[in-house]
């Protein structure tokens, strides 16, 4: 409202008055707002002398709001009406307007399509008595751009732009090798040190893998060798051990064709599915954490190889579809030695198992 180049529409309910005390303080109100009043329909019954005054335009004390193109007062659709068209609603329009009640008041001040036309009327002698001004804003701009650029002086030529572009580059492949080497020759930031970095990642999946990676430990030789030492207690131990009782539910679930000392092939892959269903999670994790510490000595190497920030950005912009390529080569990796490790052969270096499954193989 306060924008001397704007048209303001001033919509009055009889019920709500509270925009005439916005109006008041409105700088050539007269000449840029234009009336209107809503809800005639739903209070015609109430309309007084202050309403037909604002529609008549008179100069009313309590209101102070006489404008140059006057007041309009209109119909609402009511809820029933929200589907009907617009030459429905004109013709209900004319039907309220042609009443008693509103005969003494101006035709042209009433009615939505009155309206229209003095909005497009207003709004093309608006823009022409504004066009003087805006055309001199727009010189005014168009001259301090055109001084601004005078002062950066002559454009720099290729070869210049070659010669920086190739020093950056330099400089950001020497600190980028020292950091990845783990030299740190050249780097003295412990920011920039990304073999310590990725190594401490490395070591924090290790962790992970070591701690949740698979749902039931291996067994090691000695611990199955302690196993079956008292034959008598062979089953007894069995049944209270974990890995053993979730074999034994895998087993009997699945039970097919396969012979009584033979278990089903489906089996085995349920379980080494079962037993590495963590191992992707925890390696994506892990993938992600490597991406950061990449991103992050990245960056860093960028502000001290190209200090000017705006270059620096432009740069980083132009090696951004490099590293998401990079980026989603690695999950791709990843993904192909998740799939090989799930989809893997099952062996096992047990040698009481070896030792029955050639006897098993000689009997045949």
């Amino acid at each position: 409202m306060s924008n001397g180049s704007s048209v303001v529409i001033n919509v009055v309910n009889p019920e709500r008055q509270e925009i005439f005390q916005m109006l008041r303080d409105m700088p050539d109100k007269e000449s840029r707002v234009i009336g209107v009043i809503n809800k005639c329909d739903t209070k015609q019954n109430q309309l007084d002398d202050w309403v037909f005054g604002l529609i008549h335009n008179e100069d009313q004390s309590q209101s102070g709001c006489c404008f140059k193109e006057g007041w309009y007062g209109l119909r609402n659709r009511q809820p029933s009406e929200l589907s009907i068209t617009d030459s429905e609603q004109d013709k209900l329009e004319e039907e309220l307007f042609a009443t008693e009640a509103w005969k003494d008041l101006p035709q042209d001040k009433l009615g939505r399509n009155n309206l229209k036309g003095t909005l497009i009327k207003m709004r093309n002698a608006h823009v022409k008595r504004s066009l003087p001004d805006v055309l001199h804003e727009i010189q005014t701009k168009l001259d301090i751009c055109i001084t601004r650029i005078g002062l950066l002086g002559s454009r720099t030529p290729n070869e210049a732009q070659f010669v920086l572009i190739n020093r950056v580059a330099t400089e950001y492949s020497k600190m980028a090798e020292d950091a990845l080497s783990g030299q740190y020759k050249i780097v003295t930031d412990k920011k920039l040190f990304a073999r310590t970095h990725i190594r401490s990642n490395l070591n924090e999946f290790y962790n992970c893998m070591e701690k949740g990676g698979i749902k039931f430990p291996f067994n090691t030789p000695n611990s199955i060798t302690s196993l079956f030492l008292d034959e008598t207690v062979v089953w007894e131990k069995l049944e209270k051990d974990p890995a053993y009782i979730w074999i034994w539910k895998a087993m009997t679930s699945y039970r097919g064709k396969e012979q009584s000392h033979e278990v089903s092939l489906s089996v085995k892959t349920l379980l080494w599915k079962q037993q590495v269903s963590s191992w992707e999670g925890i390696a994506y994790n892990a993938l992600q954490k490597f991406q950061t510490t990449l991103d992050s000595v990245h960056d860093r190497i960028f502000e001290v190889a190209c200090p000017d920030k705006i270059l620096r950005t432009k740069l980083r912009q132009w090696v951004k579809h490099d590293l998401m390529k990079a980026l989603e080569a690695a999950k791709e990796e990843l993904q192909c030695l998740l799939n090989d490790e799930e989809n893997s052969s099952l062996f096992t270096f047990s040698p009481e198992r070896r030792l029955k499954r050639e006897l098993l193989g000689e009997a045949r």
